[in-house]
């Protein structure tokens, strides 16, 4: 997937703005813990990460459901807490890197000093029923275990971007677009035909297509703005954006 500079406005609409503070910036400039952007931050940020973190224990350190939930929450507890913060923000700038880096150091430090977890270490990120028990994706022939990290994250992050592309078009009250990119992108089962697309939703075969066009580059913008909260600089998310999305 590859930039294009010069598009003129962001996804969701309106002229572009300077690079964004990331997630993890935000939280540790922060004083004021009650400050609702800090909060909102820490949410956005467990809201994208927890899922991927949680599988990660679960096939890599092969740990049961309910100990995975409590090893996830500790590990948000102690970001949260500041632990990690400024040493990612001044010297790594994406936070998926250090997530590779430091996560399972930080399980065998919690095994060496607790002998168990406790339960986000007093501190509630996520409601503790986002895990469960669905069965895991093994890693594929001649994946490295710990990539499942990052593929988990690549599902994460594109579900974020469809839900952002979805709110942006009924905003617009233009929900019959996203319909269109629903139907062939995220078929149910077979991706029906153009010209049927059209039958149904009674718009011109050639309506189907303009559209799925629009819906699938506004997808991919907004991937990057998400991905773009994540890093601290725009080489690192063009670092970012290669390494999730090669080819």
């Amino acid at each position: 997937m590859a930039a294009d500079p010069r598009q003129p406005d962001t996804a969701l609409g309106g002229a572009p703005r300077g690079f964004p503070e990331t997630h993890w910036s935000v939280i540790a400039g922060s004083r004021d813990r009650s400050a609702p952007q800090w909060r909102e931050r820490v949410e956005q940020l467990a809201r994208l990460y927890w899922k991927p973190i949680y599988r990660h224990l679960r096939i890599q350190w092969r740990m049961p459901n309910e100990e995975a939930k409590d090893a996830t929450q500790q590990f948000f507890a102690q970001l949260v807490e500041g632990k990690y913060l400024k040493e990612v923000a001044e010297s790594r700038g994406r936070f998926r890197a250090w997530v590779k880096a430091c996560l399972d150091n930080f399980v065998r430090q919690a095994g060496r000093e607790a002998g168990r977890l406790k339960r986000g270490g007093g501190v509630e990120i996520v409601p503790l029923d986002a895990g469960d028990d669905a069965p895991l994706d093994p890693p594929a022939p001649g994946e490295p275990v710990e990539a499942t990290l990052d593929r988990e994250w690549r599902r994460v992050l594109v579900a974020e971007a469809v839900g952002r592309l979805r709110a942006a078009y009924e905003s617009e009250k233009r929900s019959d677009w996203f319909e269109v990119f629903r139907r062939i992108d995220l078929p149910d089962a077979e991706a029906p035909r153009y010209r049927d697309v059209a039958a149904a939703l009674g718009i011109k075969e050639s309506d189907v297509d303009n559209r799925l066009s629009h819906a699938r580059k506004r997808l991919f913008e907004i991937v990057r703005e998400i991905v773009a909260e994540s890093v601290a600089n725009p080489e690192a998310l063009e670092n970012e954006m290669r390494e999730l999305f090669p080819g």
